[in-house]
């Protein structure tokens, strides 16, 4: 992380206000990854004056850390906003559950040993999810993933392997009258 400031004066059109213009510093913000390739810039405007500007740089880090964790949480993942438990106990127990898949969905993004990247590769492809070239991974493809794997053990922990391949009979006959 590179990290420059410098002092920053505010001047209101408003007479009324220009004593009120508080006394601010602008902080520039560089993280780059081990090859120099840039992974953020943050040009932030701070009123904390007695803290270093690096550490107003990191409690940025963690804050972007927080939104996209709490992004994943609600309109990229889990739909926060569309749950219809009603009492405060089935809401605790869902955001607890919600909130334990997306911490470990951050972790093995973040993971790079082989091991892990093979399995976010596994998990995007049971999503269903299209995703960008130059971006093959996503959280929320991983998150969806995770979701169809989770079932998917459900299904081979319930069902023998006969009758899975007797309900795999039953629906290409169904399917096959359907069309």
């Amino acid at each position: 992380m590179f990290v420059g400031e410098t002092t920053v004066e505010l001047h209101r059109k408003s007479e009324k206000l220009a004593s009120a213009a508080p006394t601010c510093r602008f902080v520039m913000s560089l993280v780059t990854d081990d090859e120099g390739k840039e992974l953020a810039r943050w040009y932030l405007l701070s009123n904390v004056l007695d803290v270093d500007a690096t550490e107003i740089a990191t409690w940025y880090c963690h804050r972007w850390n927080i939104e996209s964790w709490f992004k994943l949480l609600k309109s990229d993942g889990h739909q926060l906003e569309k749950w219809q438990q009603t009492t405060a106990e089935s809401i605790l127990k869902r955001l607890i559950t919600a909130s334990v898949a997306t911490t470990l969905i951050f972790k093995l993004y973040s993971d790079s040993l082989d091991e892990a990247n093979e399995f976010k590769g596994f998990l995007v492809k049971l999503s269903g999810r299209l995703t960008k070239r130059t971006k093959p991974v996503t959280q929320p493809s991983l998150l969806a993933g995770l979701w169809v794997f989770l079932q998917m053990c459900e299904v081979l922990d319930t069902y023998t392997m006969d009758e899975i391949n007797a309900m795999r009979q039953i629906a290409s006959s169904f399917f096959a009258q359907s069309v």
